[in-house]
C-alpha cells in the first residue's frame, strides 16, 4: 500500500496529498506531519582518504542516511566549499553516472558494493 493511501486512510491528509485541519491537530501540527514523511535528494560523499565518491540519496533527514550507512557523510545543503554552481555540476555528474538511489529501497550498483565491503 503506498505511503499516500496510507496516509489518506488514516484521515489525516485529503485526496490531493494537502494537510487538512483536524479538531484533535493544529494545521501547524499537519503540516509538520506532511513535512516529515517526505523525501527529498542528499548530497552524500564517500571519503577515501586522497578524494571522494559523491552520490545522491533520496531520504528524510541526513541523519537517516548516515545511520544507515556510517560510511557516508550527508549534507543538508552543501559541504561550506562547495558554491551553488559546483553543487549543480556534482548533481548532474552524479545522475549521469547513476549513482542516484532511495534510502527505502535495496542498494543497488556502487552503493551495494559499499555495502559487501562491509560485511
Amino acid at each position: 500500500m503506498s505511503l499516500r493511501r496510507r496516509l489518506r486512510s488514516y484521515g489525516a491528509y485529503n485526496y490531493v496529498f494537502q494537510p487538512t485541519v483536524s479538531p484533535s491537530a493544529s494545521p501547524r501540527l499537519n503540516t509538520a506531519l506532511y513535512a516529515a514523511k517526505m523525501k527529498r535528494p542528499f548530497l552524500c560523499v564517500y571519503d577515501y582518504g586522497q578524494g571522494g565518491i559523491w552520490l545522491l540519496i533520496d531520504a528524510r533527514t541526513p541523519e537517516e542516511i548516515e545511520k544507515t550507512y556510517p560510511e557516508l557523510k550527508a549534507f543538508a545543503d552543501r559541504p561550506e566549499w562547495m558554491k551553488e554552481t559546483e553543487k549543480t555540476e556534482y548533481v548532474a555528474s552524479i545522475e549521469k553516472s547513476g549513482r542516484h538511489y532511495d534510502i527505502d529501497t535495496e542498494p543497488s550498483g556502487w552503493l551495494k558494493s559499499l555495502c559487501e565491503k562491509r560485511k
